[in-house]
């Protein structure tokens, strides 16, 4: 975290976040060989696991950016979840 530039509370809240996303990621079957290749080339991970399966992953804000928008990339402010959840079909 120090050397990304974060310290203090921000570096508790950001080491807090990657490891609920890491936790996430396993839990929706995403941390399979294929997935990981598809993210290493940016692509959306697909939920291998529970009721989404099928489905890609994407990531939303916790807090709306509308609310906050100085928190829009906040790494702390970021989850992965089934992209059915967030994000409208397009």
């Amino acid at each position: 975290m120090e050397r990304a530039g974060y310290r203090g509370g921000a570096a508790d809240l950001t080491t807090d976040a990657l490891l609920r996303n890491l936790d996430i990621a396993g839990k929706l079957g995403c941390l399979d060989a294929t997935n990981l290749a598809a993210m290493r080339r940016g692509n959306s991970p697909i939920v291998r696991a529970g009721p989404y399966a099928g489905q890609k992953a994407a990531v939303d804000h916790i807090i709306p950016r509308a609310v906050v928008p100085a928190l829009d990339n906040t790494i702390a402010n970021l989850e992965l979840l089934p992209a059915k959840l967030c994000c409208p079909p397009s």
